[in-house]
């Protein structure tokens, strides 16, 4: 079984263990992330009692994690390229007569299996599995289930 570690925003600046968090990334406490991840520059981590990253994990520079009212969990060796977003939570849009803003919110858990590769840019929303091996292409929109070893990418 993994051991992770809950981190607070202040021992994240002072440990040797978590050397490969950059300083100025932003992660508030309660997240579970294994020591072996590495987080670059400008990384931000929201709602991150939600956000579970496995084993050797590679979060690039400005990717962003909205978990804020659903958990995100990633697998073992996930990589994900710079600028990339992943938003567990959307506006709810059913009733006409209300304003979008005035609907509240969706959230669904996402799950990223061991081993994928999400490319520079991609969108990752609520409600989506991706499974193990999968490549993600850059700019891509995930709207839906991805299978195993599969390569997925473009706009719906």
């Amino acid at each position: 079984m993994l051991r992770f570690f809950f981190l607070g925003f202040l021992y994240l600046r002072q440990s040797k263990l978590f050397s490969k968090i950059r300083r100025d990334s932003f992660i508030v406490r309660g997240a579970k992330i294994h020591p072996t991840v590495d987080i670059k520059s400008g990384a931000r981590i929201f709602g991150s009692r939600n956000c579970v990253i496995g084993r050797d994990c590679f979060l690039g520079p400005n990717v962003k994690l909205y978990c804020y009212y659903e958990k995100i969990v990633l697998g073992d060796g996930v990589i994900i390229a710079e600028g990339t977003k992943i938003i567990s939570h959307n506006h709810i849009y059913k009733n006409l007569d209300i304003p979008i803003k005035d609907q509240g919110y969706e959230a669904k858990k996402i799950v990223i299996h061991d081993g994928v590769w999400i490319g520079l840019d991609a969108k990752i929303l609520a409600g989506v599995e991706i499974g193990e091996g999968a490549i993600i292409s850059a700019g891509a929109v995930v709207t839906k289930d991805v299978a195993a070893f599969t390569i997925v990418g473009g706009v719906p």
